[in-house]
């Protein structure tokens, strides 16, 4: 056996390797399928190819992978179906597909051993069969083709899903337990498979179900007792009413779907986006709004597909564009096309669009092109971030991501096999798979305040208002100017030589010790970023003309922090700056640093403040009065802030003037670190040294006698010059705003009339907003002027009262800022030259877009909605099921295509999807329906079901009992925190890091969450996947438990419950306890084991936490029942 096998299995190889390559193309084919067969032969021989072969395991899977596409029941080429049996014997235009007796003639098999230029399936199809699925499929013909009867596949088009829904007679039957139509179909399905449905759960047991299901909360002990003390038939009516009403619902199905929409928060690598947008939480908001305000389900999805082409001057609809921005991806276009096309099909259509991008459909009659006609619909589409609207007190609230028509001459190509860089030549329209129909596209045209935002009237006024903000605070920062002149003069005016002190020569004021600076324990001048002395938390920073920048000024804290400890005693002095910023514009030095805690002193521009501050590490921050100083801070000024800690003794001064004495809180040395909060800043120079023993700081009860620096005339020679220069700055600067503000008037002026918003003389406002903007061009030019004359005295201030080292420097930002002021001073002559010309030149007041849409998406969200659409309505009516059930009455949510046969309850799903629609597609009709349904109120308990009926349907697919079903991880945190008094109720807002799950207490869904981040107590009981969600599952592991039994909340709320029965012993303290966690009374045997618990702890405080917190471990808590 070995020999034969060896000489046949080199006669293959030889086969394979040499005559194969010398051999006519033509031939190839044919010695294929010679050398399949001497292999086939020798596998025969040795048993590795069962010669009984099962045509329906074996064969018509493979011929389904492989050929139903091109020939099946949509599409017949050569007139050849290979989905049935009897369809194969028939063949095509060229007679039967295979001859059993003469296997080798087969036409099947030659077609898929033919070369690659002939051989079925087509390269661009799919692979090749492989030897070993050649080889079932000769042996399948060698036996005679055997294969049972079988239904001949009918016309996709005929396929149950692709059928408009028809509300059917509701069937005719009677049971103790019907409410309502939807338990006479599923009655009816009872009587047929012969099953009893199990009796109702309890009423406290159906409220409980009904308030998780409806809000993701559990009833309060006083909404419990309420319900149990109405004794009316309305009651569970009336609970139902009140749960649909809160604005807990919102919250609660949002969440799902945000699970079917894949909402993401934007991710990427450290603070580079590359998944999402920013502000996609709107989105988040939307969803929640829509739903407590019952939107009708159909104007949901046309607002989330095309809510600027339907909409467009509306805010708040367009924030629901964020279903398409979501999809966002900063390399490369076709995956953000892509998944919009993927998960718009399946999430609304319920259809796997999707895997006819690389060939057509393997199972659904879905063409290769009409993949790319759908992604047609989205070709043109962008995303951009626009301004909020003023609210009603006049505020602004950031920015809004949304989607528009940018691209609206970009064409559409097939890609061959999927392959971005082989696109066709042919463009394709916007459409649908043949399959589905046609799509009436109608372009949108838009009024000009739609494609020219800054036209709109309310931001009109938002710019004008923010101008003359700038004036006043430019007016007060130059009254501030002036007075520091003022001062500087007086100081210098005043000068007498100093004459030595007669108190203790030994002693310093910490403004002296440069004579004994002190040890030195961190020193940096930033001209580069040492990652071996600092470690970035959060913001952007970057080296720019030898200075740390911090570049992102959201309100949110952003630290380097040093990699050694600072001594308990020590001084630190740094030079900053504050360039801008959202808020509050604030900056300064940490030191204590240990994680989030520290201490620190920063400057407020905002604020005209110096300030200590401390930070826990729970995030929270203190101001102490006693800890601030009030000082006018300039945004773009250089400060030198200088800290003296001496034990709990702190010294502030800035610009070498004391302003702060302060006595710390106990405090343990640790990391300094600077940091801006809200802000945008440069950081120069960083000294920090230990504390020389000398130094005499301070006290913190009042100003000291002892004069904080001891000054020469020269040095206030240059702080004059700095003064006087700053001054200059002020004045200038006022001067820019004010021509800022009359630009921005005379544009609006011109561009209102000349966009038919108002009535006048185009010509002569133009002119008039010409000459308005080169004055404003003219005096910022001369505020840079006067900032460069700034940067020279500051260095030459620098350069004569520091040390040699700092004087190099100062020396390089002297030649640097001569530089530039040459170079301006040239650009200021040429703008007073261009002045005095009648040009009518001038910028516009904002961005303008296209002033049409294509309107694809518009009609493709109207298509879905259509009622004549037999997918949307069904494709919902099944998320809701299951998440009432925990079964779909279809198990594959988003595939309803050909592989998913008519379900078990289709009638059913049928009725719900036409009486939605007939509801104006209201979500909460539709919930309250299946709520007060007779199948809702069923028990989720087996045990007093009939052995017949378990016998008949053990897996409830019949829905004769209610499945009991973990709950989700948000609702676990959620009603922990319920059940503890803790939950926060604030809604909406931006989202909160993911780290602080334990600390920040508001509803789970406000959470950050990519596919990088999400809270670790929500991952461990399975929360949601941000790229595809159609239906959790549940896992069970040991983390779980820790995470109940041990984790700070869970620990928190069982001494929470506790101290709420404080007053309570016993059986009253028990049946207490189980009513408000599991809402339910105690068994006998488990109120005599926790009586007998409470009372071997003598029935103390920690007896009931602990009693609390075994509830909230109970199987009971985590299931819904």
């Amino acid at each position: 056996m070995s020999e034969r096998y060896e000489t046949t299995h080199l006669c293959a190889v030889m086969l394979l390797r040499g005559s194969f390559m010398r051999l006519q193309k033509s031939l190839r084919g044919s010695l294929l399928l010679l050398v399949i067969s001497v292999v086939f032969a020798t596998r025969m021989v040795r048993g590795e190819v069962e010669s009984d072969i099962d045509y329906l395991t074996e064969i018509k899977p493979l011929l389904r992978d492989k050929c139903f596409s091109c020939h099946g029941s949509l599409k017949q080429e050569g007139g050849l179906r290979l989905d049935a049996a009897s369809l194969i014997q028939k063949g095509g235009e060229s007679g039967s597909a295979y001859a059993a007796d003469a296997v080798a003639k087969s036409l099947i098999l030659e077609r898929v051993t033919d070369d690659d230029d002939n051989r079925m399936p087509p390269a661009e199809d799919g692979s090749r069969l492989t030897a070993k699925e050649v080889a079932k499929l000769t042996a399948w013909i060698k036996s005679g083709a055997t294969a049972p009867d079988e239904v001949i596949p009918e016309h996709p088009a005929g396929h149950w899903s692709f059928l408009p829904p028809l509300k059917a007679d509701v069937p005719s039957v009677s049971a103790d337990w019907i409410r309502s139509d939807i338990d006479r179909f599923l009655a009816a399905e009872h009587k047929r498979v012969g099953v009893s449905a199990v009796a109702e759960s309890s009423r406290s047991m159906r409220l409980r179900r009904a308030s998780l299901a409806l809000t993701g909360l559990p009833p309060t002990p006083v909404e419990r007792r309420a319900f149990l003390d109405d004794e009316s038939n309305g009651a569970f009516e009336n609970a139902v009413d009140r749960l649909l009403a809160s604005p807990r619902y919102g919250e609660r199905w949002a969440r799902h779907f945000m699970d079917i929409w894949r909402y993401s928060d934007p991710s990427g690598y450290g603070k580079e986006i590359r998944d999402g947008r920013q502000h996609i939480w709107r989105w988040r908001d939307w969803i929640v709004e829509s739903l407590n305000a019952d939107k009708g389900y159909d104007r949901m999805i046309v607002e989330m597909l095309a809510a600027d082409e339907a909409s467009p001057e509306d805010q708040a609809s367009l924030r629901a564009t964020g279903f398409l921005a979501r999809n966002w991806y900063k390399f490369n276009r076709n995956v953000w096309l892509d998944n919009i096309v993927e998960h718009s099909s399946k999430a609304f259509l319920g259809l796997t669009v999707n895997c006819a991008r690389c060939h057509d459909h393997k199972y659904d009659p879905f063409e290769q092109a009409g993949y790319y006609r759908m992604r047609a619909i989205f070709e043109t589409h962008d995303v951009r971030d626009d301004p909020l609207q003023l609210a009603a007190d006049g505020s602004a609230n950031g920015m809004l991501v949304r989607v528009y028509d940018a691209h609206l001459d970009r064409k559409t190509f097939t890609f061959l096999q999927g392959n971005e860089d082989r696109p066709s030549t042919d463009p394709l329209p916007p459409g649908l798979p043949e399959l589905l129909g046609d799509l009436s596209v109608e372009p949108v045209s838009f009024p000009v305040t739609v494609w020219y935002p800054s036209l709109q009237k309310d931001k009109r006024d938002a710019a004008l208002k923010a101008a003359r903000a700038q004036i006043a605070a430019a007016d007060t920062g130059l009254k501030n100017s002036r007075a520091m002149l003022t001062a500087s003069r007086k100081k210098l005016a005043d000068f007498k030589e100093p004459k030595p002190s007669p108190v203790d020569s030994s002693k310093k004021t910490i403004a002296e010790i440069s004579v004994d600076p002190g040890t030195p324990v961190l020193s940096d001048d930033f001209s580069e970023l040492d990652a071996g002395q600092w470690n970035v938390e959060g913001g952007t920073w970057s080296v720019k003309g030898g200075r740390i920048v911090q570049s992102v000024g959201v309100t949110k804290q952003h630290r380097l922090v040093s990699s050694v400890d600072h001594p308990r005693d020590f001084r630190v002095k740094l030079r900053l700056r504050i360039t801008g910023g959202e808020t509050y514009k604030s900056v300064g030095i940490g030191f204590d640093g240990h994680g989030l805690a520290m201490n620190s002193v920063y400057l407020s521009a905002s604020g005209a403040k110096v300030q200590f501050s401390s930070q826990g590490n729970g995030g929270r921050w203190q101001y102490p009065a006693a800890g601030a100083a009030v000082h006018s801070i300039k945004v773009g000024q250089d400060y030198v802030l200088e800290l003296a800690v001496r034990d709990q003794l702190l010294n502030v001064l800035l610009d070498d003037e004391l302003k702060v004495a302060y006595n710390l809180p106990q405090r343990k040395a640790g990391k300094i670190s600077i940091w801006a909060f809200s802000a945008t800043a440069e950081f120069d120079q960083l000294d920090v040294t230990t504390l020389p023993p000398e130094t005499q700081l301070e006290p913190a009860a009042g100003r000291s006698t002892v004069p904080s620096k001891l000054l020469t005339q020269k040095d206030l020679q240059l702080a004059l010059k700095v003064a006087e220069a700053e001054e200059k700055i002020a004045v200038v600067h006022y001067r820019v705003t004010q021509s800022a503000a009359a630009s921005l008037e005379a544009r609006i002026a011109a561009e209102t009339v000349k966009f038919g918003l108002a009535e006048g003389n185009v010509d002569t406002l133009a002119v008039a907003a010409g000459r308005a903007i080169r004055q404003h061009a003219v005096d910022q030019l001369s505020e840079q002027v006067a900032q460069a004359q700034l940067k020279i005295e500051q260095a030459r201030q620098k350069h004569d009262t520091s040390t040699a080292a700092i004087r190099a420097k100062a020396t390089s930002e002297l030649q640097m800022a001569e530089k530039q002021i040459a170079d301006v001073q040239k650009k200021l002559a040429v703008a007073k030259e261009q002045f005095d010309n009648d040009s009518k030149q001038y910028a516009a007041l904002g961005p303008q877009y296209p002033k049409i849409s294509t309107g694809r998406r518009l009609a493709f969200a109207r298509w879905i909605t259509g009622r004549s659409n037999p997918l949307a309505a069904r494709v919902l009516v099944n998320h809701v099921w299951l998440r009432h059930f925990d079964t779909p009455l279809l198990e594959r949510a988003f595939d309803f295509g050909l592989r998913s046969e008519k379900p078990r309850h289709a009638a059913l799903l049928d009725w719900l999807a036409v009486q939605f629609m007939e509801d104006d597609w209201s979500l909460k009709k539709l919930h309250k329906r299946i709520v007060m349904s007779g199948i809702y109120r069923l028990s989720s308990s087996s045990s007093a079901a009939s052995v017949a009926t378990r016998a008949a349907d053990p897996d409830n697919h019949t829905l004769w009992r209610m499945n009991a079903r973990r709950m989700e991880a948000e609702v676990v945190r959620d009603s922990l925190l319920s059940l503890g008094g803790s939950l926060d109720l604030t809604t909406g807002g931006p989202p909160i890091e993911h780290t602080q799950g334990q600390k920040v207490l508001r509803r789970s869904l406000y959470f950050r969450q990519n596919k990088e981040q999400q809270m670790t107590f929500l991952s461990l009981f399975d929360g949601a996947k941000v790229n595809e969600c159609y239906q959790r599952k549940s896992t069970v592991a040991p983390q779980q438990a820790l995470a109940m039994f041990n984790s700070h909340i869970a620990v928190e709320q069982a001494q929470n419950i506790s101290g709420i029965y404080s007053t309570l012993n016993g059986s009253e303290l028990v049946e207490a306890m189980f009513g408000h966690v599991l809402c339910r009374e105690p068994s006998l045997e488990e109120q005599a084991e926790c009586t007998r618990f409470l009372t071997e702890f003598n029935g103390g405080a920690e007896a009931r936490r602990q009693l609390a917190l075994v509830l909230l471990n109970h199987n009971d808590f985590v299931t819904i029942r």
